[in-house]
This record gives C-alpha cells, structure tokens and sequence, in this order.
C-alpha cells in the first residue's frame, strides 16, 4: 500500500503517469491528474488517431493547459469529423466561444456523410447558446438524411434546453413530413416536451 501512494506521488510529480496495471488507488487520485494521465496513455496506444489526439488535447485544454493542447490539436490531420466536434466542445467548455464555433462549423467539411457526428454538433452549439449555427449545422445532417428522425428529435430536445420552442416545432414539423407514422417520432416528441416540464 505504502508503495502505491508511494508510485501516486511520484506520477504526479513526473506527469500523472499511469502504471502499468492501475489499482484502485489510482483511480482515487486526483480527479485532474488521473483524467490526464489516462488520455496520455491513450494517446501513446494510439498516436496517430485524430479523434484520440482531439480527446487528449480536450483533456490538457479542461485541465487550464492551453500551450500542450493546441499541441495535440495541431496534429488532428483532418478527414474525422467526431474529431473536430471534440475540439469544438473543448473549446466551447473551456470558454473559447469564437474557436469553439468555428472548429465546429468545420464537422461537415470533415466527413460530409457522417450525419450524426454533425447532429453532435449541432446540439453542442445549440447548447451553448448558438442557436443559428447549430441550425446552420443540422440543416447539412437534415440534407445527409432526411428520414432521420432521431436526429431531428435530438436535436429538438437540445431546442427545447435553450428555451426555443419556435426552433424544435420548425425542426419537428420537417421530419413529420415523412416520418409522421412513426410511433417512436410521436413518442420521443412526447418525452422531449415532458422532460422540460409541462405548465400547470
């Protein structure tokens, strides 16, 4: 046990190395170093990997470590757009609105088929309050697949977070369109509307 602590301290002194075989105690450790640690040895299982490098960097932007961030960022080749959605989010969590918007306008760009990566960013921008881009963003998932009525019903739950109800009955009126026999659309509709709570 002694010896434990012992290898803890020393991580978090060198870096927050993960050991070979993490114990429990590890993982008890500080929330910070551990979340550091692990995404260091993700990112040494797999280098070269846009999305783990985006989630690395997202990991070291969270932990106020902007320089070693944008180092892992800098290495995201492109052509992965869940990656560019992790970049955007950390940007958006960490208080870089203007990084944050325009990383994530770029998801499309990245992987113009992947419609439920660009609904993901969608819903991050609209959560943080960026109701015409996030609309801009699910408008290209819409058009990748318009019988998607998950999508359209995520997305107008995050709508319905933000307080804009006008924006989720554009989006829920769209989808009706072709899916209105679709027992599930009626009923995530539903949900969506009771988990903000109805008006007594």
């Amino acid at each position: 046990m002694r010896a434990t602590g012992l290898a803890l301290a020393l991580g978090c002194v060198l870096g927050a190395q993960v050991p070979e075989r993490p114990t429990e105690a590890f993982f008890k450790g500080d929330p910070t170093q551990v979340m550091l640690a692990c995404a260091e040895r993700a990112a040494s299982l797999k280098p070269r990997k846009d999305r783990v490098l985006a989630q690395v960097g997202r990991a070291h932007l969270i932990a106020g470590d902007r320089t070693k961030a944008e180092s892992y960022f800098s290495r995201v080749v492109g052509g992965d757009g869940e990656a560019f959605r992790w970049m955007g989010q950390a940007w958006l969590e960490c208080g870089h609105p203007k990084v944050g918007v325009a990383t994530l306008l770029k998801v499309a760009e990245q992987d113009p088929a992947a419609k439920n990566i660009q609904r993901d960013a969608a819903v991050v921008l609209m959560d943080a309050g960026f109701a015409k881009e996030a609309d801009e963003v699910m408008t290209g998932a819409f058009r990748v697949a318009p019988r998607d009525w998950q999508n359209v019903t995520a997305f107008g739950r995050a709508c319905l977070r933000q307080k804009r109800q006008d924006l989720a009955a554009i989006w829920f009126e769209r989808i009706m369109t072709t899916r209105r026999k679709t027992e599930g659309l009626w009923n995530e509709i539903a949900l969506a509307f009771a988990d903000q709570g109805v008006e007594r």
